[in-house]
């Protein structure tokens, strides 16, 4: 989900016109709804200290607001958190899958680190995915 689409899906969710948001911000009243309809509509990006303003003023931490280029993880766990609000999510039906993956990924990885399966065992395990992999011993 876009970075604006996420602010309005908050705003709407705190119950905040986009006038009120704006002028909470410091933008002129004839001009917050104006300066926030940019942003939703990902017309103007917000700067960073902007993003802060509006996670504050929201009451969310700032990584929902935040673009998350420098740290991959946290971007794959915002796509997470955002992903079962797509138009064309199946993200609750295929979180079991994503849940079985994970798992197998921290058994085979937990395997490599303790020095009982090799480098080359652990990409092809990453390679044959799902169709040749081992579930995880109880």
């Amino acid at each position: 989900m876009k970075q604006g689409k996420r602010l309005k899906t908050i705003r709407c969710y705190r119950n905040m016109t986009m006038k009120q948001l704006g002028t909470v911000l410091g933008f002129d009243e004839s001009t917050a709804a104006i300066r926030i309809a940019q942003y939703e509509s990902d017309t103007r990006s917000p700067k960073p200290d902007m993003s802060l303003a509006m996670a504050k003023a929201l009451n969310v931490h700032p990584n929902r607001l935040l673009p998350t280029r420098d740290n991959p993880i946290d971007a794959i766990i915002e796509q997470l958190l955002w992903l079962e609000d797509s138009e064309t999510s199946c993200f609750y039906r295929e979180s079991s899958r994503l849940a079985g993956f994970l798992t197998q990924y921290w058994w085979q990885k937990s395997r490599l680190l303790a020095g009982e399966i090799s480098r080359e065992e652990f990409l092809e395990w990453k390679l044959q995915w799902p169709e040749a992999a081992p579930m995880c011993e109880d």
